[in-house]
């Protein structure tokens, strides 16, 4: 049952990492058309501390595995 649990957490894991890339690149794009686009700061300023809280429980949770 242990391996069963640790097999399931680490491949959310690798889920949540590809989430975190996606919201990387979406960052790295609005930083890109932040000149032309006045939402782009705004939702910036959203997304910014979601990637953040994401990043930080992702590596809690690889911490224990």
């Amino acid at each position: 049952m242990r391996n069963d649990a640790q097999g399931i957490a680490q491949e959310s894991c690798a889920d949540l990492l590809r989430v975190s890339a996606g919201l990387g690149s979406v960052l790295r794009l609005l930083d890109y058309d932040s000149d032309e686009v006045e939402d782009s700061h705004g939702l910036h300023c959203l997304l910014t501390p979601l990637k953040q809280q994401l990043d930080a429980a992702l590596n809690r949770v690889q911490g224990l595995l």
